[in-house]
């Protein structure tokens, strides 16, 4: 896990909050160590800067630098080297809607986001 600074924007993280599955994000974040973030938040709380903070903080400045997802339909891992998942299917593999998974340090971790193959994996996805 690398961390890498990004400047503070509320407003972005204001609007990001309402897309994000938050309790994935507050499990994959424990899984990488940090475990600032409260396990459960309310619109209410994006009034507190001290919570913004730990939000843009798990959000977009932990990075997987070395690791694997897997998939847990079929088991499938796809390795995530220097920060890059390599997603790239064999001939074999349909095309289809996966769950991911991120396994970290021995311990893996649903994290309940469906991607389509073709899709950029996204927010911190």
């Amino acid at each position: 896990m690398v961390e890498k600074e990004i400047d503070f924007n509320p407003d972005f993280l204001k609007n990001m909050f309402h897309k994000v599955q938050y309790k994935a994000l507050v499990d994959a974040s424990k899984i990488m160590g940090y475990a600032d973030l409260p396990n459960v938040a309310e619109p209410s709380m994006l009034e507190s800067e001290e919570f913004l903070r730990k939000f843009h903080h798990a959000l977009l400045e932990l990075h997987l630098e070395e690791g694997s997802l897997i998939c847990p339909e079929t088991g499938r891992k796809f390795p995530v080297n220097k920060g890059i998942p390599n997603m790239l299917l064999h001939e074999d593999e349909p095309m289809h809607r996966i769950n991911i998974e991120l396994q970290f340090r021995k311990h893996e971790l649903k994290i309940s986001t469906n991607i389509l193959w073709m899709c950029k994996l996204g927010v911190n996805y």
